[in-house]
């Protein structure tokens, strides 16, 4: 096991045509400790994603928001300041995203990787065997769904993004 990554279910807003993509979170799922067909396509998306327009979430905690970026700015202004091995710009660029209200880059500085819903089932499905709890339950996340947003899915609207932390 290696990478943890949370899957949101992001039904994407298409009218959006400048700035980070970006949607209506559906649904999601931490799956923690990823590993095998599911990282490898976790991986690749993010690559993918590398140099390309980011996508965007909605930061999580609206209430703690301004709180979490005056402490991030007060961080960065310290001399040599690293938290979890950010540097001041860093810290900066965080308290950036936090103040628009939204995330574009993981924990890690990588960029949401975005997956088709179909792929990131397939996924699940060829390692499925394995028995991880949370595999289980993403995939009748992930079929619920398609079965309630056919359209979205056939046309590429409503996607997976992944985030690593």
């Amino acid at each position: 096991m290696g990478y943890e990554t949370r899957i949101h279910v992001v039904k994407e807003h298409t009218s959006v045509t400048d700035g980070p993509r970006i949607g209506e979170e559906i649904a999601s799922i931490d799956l923690c400790k990823c590993d095998g067909p599911v990282l490898s396509l976790v991986q690749k998306a993010i690559k993918r994603q590398k140099g390309q327009r980011p996508f965007a979430l909605w930061a999580r905690t609206p209430d703690q928001q301004s709180d979490a970026v005056e402490l991030l700015r007060v961080l960065a202004k310290k001399p040599m300041a690293t938290v979890s091995g950010r540097t001041t710009d860093e810290l900066e660029d965080l308290a950036s995203h936090l103040d628009d209200g939204t995330v574009t880059v993981d924990k890690y500085g990588d960029p949401l990787g975005v997956i088709s819903v179909p792929d990131f089932i397939a996924a699940l499905r060829s390692d499925i065997l394995s028995g991880y709890r949370r595999y289980v339950v993403a995939l009748a996340m992930l079929e619920s769904i398609v079965q309630n947003w056919p359209h979205e899915v056939e046309t590429g609207s409503m996607v997976v993004v992944t985030y690593g932390h």
